[in-house]
């Protein structure tokens, strides 16, 4: 019987994955595909599990901000989604870019 030492792999968490995404101004499907190659290139846990979930987390902070609303548009209802606290949002924008 053989026995091979194993090298522990190190994998990248999912702040410093939040962290390079808003580095390179990715949008949320733009970093889960980065996330898909990274994991296919270098094994699944090259990347610490719940990234989808800690997006959509960071996305609901965001909630606050915004109203939908169902408008007649040419004769056609159209849903439409607005900002209702601009300063809120740009606030926190800069806080989680640690601007």
């Amino acid at each position: 019987m053989t026995l091979k030492r194993v090298q522990q792999q190190q994998q990248m968490s999912v702040s410093g994955m939040i962290t390079m995404k808003n580095d390179a101004s990715l949008s949320r499907n733009g970093l889960l595909k980065v996330a898909k190659n990274v994991r296919q290139g270098l094994g699944r846990h090259a990347i610490e599990p719940g990234l989808p979930e800690a997006l959509t987390a960071t996305a609901a902070t965001f909630k606050d901000c915004f109203a939908a609303q169902t408008v007649l548009l040419d004769g056609q209802t159209c849903p439409v989604i607005y900002c209702t606290d601009v300063n809120g949002f740009l606030t926190q924008v800069f806080e989680l870019r640690g601007l």
